[in-house]
């Protein structure tokens, strides 16, 4: 800071004072709220599937793995300390942070105007904090209709950009490892009345933690014609986690039905009050999906802060939370 003094004369005398403000950064505050919390980490994941862009300042704030990038770690490092696990940030990850895995995506056959759910799975996983790819598929042949966590990833944060027809990047991070072989996530895929032969969906440009990025990390062939039965419907009753969560301003929500039956699917806040219902007589078996615009009975746009939903059928009731951010 500078400070010049000028007298009647014209005489200029001035004063500098050396490091005399000190600016205090909050490292992961890429909002600048002054307090680490959900918005940073689900800003975090919005610029590595390029929905949003950060300016110099922010890259270096939102960076603290230190790996002079933003990356999915930094999201999931800003969970751990959030919850406690990290005493500190930045932090330099080391190699205790590294993780392995495959990704697996198994053949499928559907006939036209089929709701087909295509799990994706991890295979030999270890110390999996977080992923981010690119889904591809012929938006000709194919809708992605869904994105539906699993329950090994179910606390998971993630953020996901339809870049181009047929090309969804998506990032998701958590606080906790995933390891093992398990279910990461599944894609509900509409195949249109159009479809006459064979398919493919892939992953690509595809990694863990802040691993090295792999160009195709699997592929699956959706193959033409399928005797629909009963072994194609679900056996059990499941509500899924809702997608994304937390979620602004929609989310989605797939259930599975084993029989017909009547749907109820409400929305509730903390203190149990419900704020939207809505009422199916009828649901054939099958794969079903619902999306919520976080809106009241009253058509009116709720307030940011966690809700709970619930879907009951005549012999089967199940209630997940959620979170809105606003």
């Amino acid at each position: 800071v500078s400070v010049s003094v000028i007298d009647e004369f014209g005489l200029t005398d001035t004063l500098l004072i050396n490091d005399y403000i000190a600016v205090d950064t909050l490292f992961g505050d890429v909002d600048y709220n002054a307090e680490l919390d959900l918005d940073d980490v689900i800003s975090i994941l919005e610029n590595t599937v390029n929905l949003i862009e950060f300016d110099s300042l922010t890259q270096v704030v939102g960076d603290v793995s230190l790996s002079n990038n933003i990356s999915i770690l930094d999201a999931s490092f800003i969970l751990q300390y959030m919850f406690g696990l990290l005493d500190e940030l930045p932090q330099d990850p080391g190699p205790q942070f590294n993780a392995t895995g495959q990704i697996i995506l198994e053949d499928q056959y559907s006939n036209p105007g089929m709701m087909i759910y295509v799990p994706v799975e991890l295979e030999n996983g270890d110390n999996i904090y977080g992923f981010t790819g690119t889904i591809n598929y012929d938006p000709n042949i194919l809708l992605l209709d869904s994105l539906a966590l699993s329950e090994s990833t179910a606390e998971y944060a993630g953020s996901a950009n339809l870049i181009s027809p047929g090309e969804i990047m998506i990032s998701m991070a958590g606080a906790s490892p995933v390891s093992d072989t398990v279910i990461v996530f599944t894609m509900g895929l509409y195949v249109n009345e159009n479809f006459s032969q064979e398919t493919t969906v892939s992953i690509t440009n595809f990694s863990w933690n802040e691993g090295e990025i792999v160009d195709t990390a699997a592929v699956m062939t959706i193959g033409f014609g399928l005797s629909i039965d009963e072994s194609v419907l679900p056996t059990v009753f499941k509500v899924y986690q809702n997608y994304p969560n937390p979620f602004n301003p929609s989310t989605n929500i797939d259930y599975d039905l084993p029989e017909d039956s009547s749907v109820l699917i409400t929305f509730f806040d903390m203190m149990g009050r419900i704020i939207n219902q809505n009422t199916f007589d009828k649901k054939s078996a099958g794969f079903h999906s619902f999306r919520w615009n976080a809106i009241n009975d009253s058509g009116l746009p709720v307030s940011a802060g966690v809700y709970f939903y619930s879907i009951k059928t005549k012999n089967n009731f199940e209630t997940r939370k959620m979170i809105l951010l606003k």
